[in-house]
């Protein structure tokens, strides 16, 4: 009885170094680190399936053994994407095709030619694919003629910045449903398709008796950067009046009179404002005419000036603006686009605009450069 109870025993300490042997065989051990695993991913899976299985069973794991299957958990985790943060957010490259034409065609427009299937890129029709996008390499052409665009497109400014010789009878308004308005009035002239595509507005205002010279604009900062606070602008005109000057009068000018204006802004007329105008610079150029030149800006600030002193305006016109003058343009309801020293000295005046520059005072009535009559 005695005799098998010790053969057991026997045996057990016989084979004990043998199942310590098989123990530390590969099949058996824990699963390996990710990055041994990348190099076999078949192995990869069934190392994850193994671990799985093996938590079901109490552990009695030591600490590098928790170290091992934290590993079997990052083998089954999806490898991190090699693009950059926020790389599919980006836009796709090149411009949309419809602006392709916009120097000589509005969005609207372009979209039509497009979608009538007149616009090529690379010699396929384009017209279901009105939202894709061309790049500089790319052949675009309408109605068999190619399209000239890399540079105009893709170089264009950020703003657009016009200078206009408005006509008598024009108003400063962008109010499509008044009749004679300055946006109508300045596409009639535009034969050539050059104005800009996006939207420009006057840059203030000269009242529907006044010509001369106007600012329009894409660029929403400039009004304030030039028509306000203490970067305002100086603006030259030129004025006839009915009857001889006299030097009492062109003095009083200079130094300044009492006059009363009211402003219109946004369709509310604030007080009316009764001061004195700034100093300002009068020039007599011919018995009846005189160049006067302001920074100030109230509502039809000329003509009542020159009534306060005797005497009534027959003409007005605004020859100079910020320095620049009408001598690119041709005549009455001709326009251009700005030198590039006229473009800088826009540039100029926006970055020199600071936080403290806000109306004040009279700025609230700001003039027939700002505001409808």
């Amino acid at each position: 009885m005695t005799i098998v109870p010790t053969f057991i025993l026997l045996a057990a300490v016989a084979l004990g170094p043998v199942a310590l042997a098989f123990s530390n065989r590969p099949f058996l051990r824990s699963p390996q680190p990710a990055a041994a695993l990348d190099e076999t991913p078949y192995c990869s899976s069934s190392f994850a399936l193994l671990s799985t299985r093996g938590s079901d069973r109490p552990s009695k794991s030591t600490g590098s053994n928790d170290a091992s299957t934290a590993s079997s958990s990052t083998t089954s985790a999806p490898a991190p994407s090699s693009a950059a943060p926020g790389q599919q957010s980006r836009p796709a490259p090149g411009v949309r095709l419809n602006k392709v034409l916009k120097e000589t065609h509005s969005r609207r427009q372009a979209d039509a030619l497009i979608v009538a299937g007149r616009v090529t890129v690379n010699g396929a029709v384009a017209a279901d694919t009105p939202g894709m996008r061309v790049t500089a390499t790319d052949q675009v052409q309408l109605d068999g003629q190619t399209v000239r665009w890399a540079q105009q497109v893709l170089e264009s400014p950020a703003y657009d910045y016009i200078k206009y010789w408005k006509p008598l009878g024009v108003i400063c308004t962008t109010d499509r449903r008044i009749a004679g308005n300055i946006l109508d009035t300045i596409e009639l002239t535009d034969t050539l398709g050059k104005l800009p595509s996006r939207r420009i507005y006057p840059v203030g205002r000269l009242d529907k008796d006044t010509s001369g010279l106007i600012l329009l604009t894409s660029d929403g900062r400039l009004p304030n950067s030039v028509l306000r606070g203490a970067q305002k602008q100086p603006k030259t005109y030129r004025v006839q009046v009915h009857k001889p000057l006299t030097v009492a009068a062109l003095e009083a000018l200079a130094a300044g009179v009492v006059i009363t204006t009211q402003a219109q802004r946004d369709g509310k007329r604030p007080p009316a404002l009764t001061a004195r105008t700034l100093p300002c610079t009068c020039l007599q150029i011919a018995d009846q005419t005189l160049e006067i030149t302001l920074r100030e800006g109230r509502n039809r600030q000329v003509r009542k000036m020159l009534e306060a002193v005797g005497y009534q305006v027959l003409k007005l016109h605004r020859t100079t603006f910020m320095g620049m003058d009408l001598a690119e343009l041709q005549g009455p309801g001709d326009w251009s686009r700005l030198s590039a020293a006229d473009e800088q000295d826009v540039v100029n005046a926006i970055e020199m605009q600071q936080a403290q520059m806000q109306p004040s005072g009279d700025d609230a009535n700001d003039d027939e450069e700002t505001l409808l009559d």
